[in-house]
């Protein structure tokens, strides 16, 4: 669990089982101090390779290209992980905007990820909502709602291994080889994804919308749960 500390101004490395840090966008951080691991999974090594290749394709990008997402980094809002706004530089937007949209579905068009949005804004998150599947079969059926007023979206669905229903909180990992894309969601329509059969349990769900046309505008993260079950005959 993250927490900001309120008597600190400058702290680094580990204290009595916690350790502090602090970067650009937050106060000084403190979490419970936990042994590094590397496991090196697929997903691990897929998102490192993701991350590598969107830090060198800002490399590539023109100074014009630089410009316009630094511009739009600045008047987009940003949320870090303890809920707090922030803004980001254009490089850091251009990241999080390639890397989650790559790990959506690799096959986007690298060109159509290079190009920024330009309108401030992030595309606005969707309206989520969790059923049982249909009996006899237990599962979730995770609806997708574009909010949009015009544009069609894609929206990536992903969800957790499963968990005791008393849980409340996740903080992952999400399955990625489980996700399903979802695309061509039309203005103010909706789409499921069905992830059945699951065994009983609770699930958390992670959504994320794209523009459905150049990919180069995403939402927030939505996230939320439901219970896998068996609905009455």
């Amino acid at each position: 669990m993250l927490a900001l500390s309120h008597l600190f101004t400058s702290m680094r490395n580990s204290v009595g089982g916690i350790t502090y840090t602090a970067n650009r966008y937050a106060s000084i951080v403190g979490r419970a101090r936990i042994k590094p691991v590397n496991p090196s999974s697929n997903a691990q090594e897929l998102m490192r390779t993701q991350f590598n290749a969107a830090v060198a394709g800002w490399k590539a990008l023109s100074d014009a290209e630089r410009i316009a997402w630094t511009n739009f980094a600045k008047d987009t809002p940003w949320f870090n992980a303890l809920g707090q706004q922030v803004a980001l530089t254009g490089q850091a937007m251009y990241i999080a905007q390639r890397t989650a949209a790559f790990a959506a579905d690799p096959t986007f068009d690298k060109m159509d990820l290079d190009a920024c949005a330009c309108v401030p804004g992030l595309f606005p998150s969707p309206l989520v909502t969790v059923d049982c599947c249909v009996n006899p079969t237990v599962g979730l059926i995770v609806t997708v709602q574009n909010l949009h007023d015009t544009v069609a979206c894609d929206a990536i669905v992903r969800i957790s291994s499963p968990q005791n229903f008393s849980r409340n909180y996740w903080n992952g990992p999400y399955s990625y080889p489980g996700q399903i894309l979802l695309t061509g969601i039309a203005a103010g329509a909706t789409d499921d994804a069905e992830f059945c059969p699951l065994c009983l349990g609770r699930y958390f769900i992670q959504v994320r919308v794209f523009d459905g046309v150049d990919h180069n505008n995403m939402s927030t993260l939505v996230h939320t749960f439901g219970d896998a079950c068996t609905l009455p005959a």
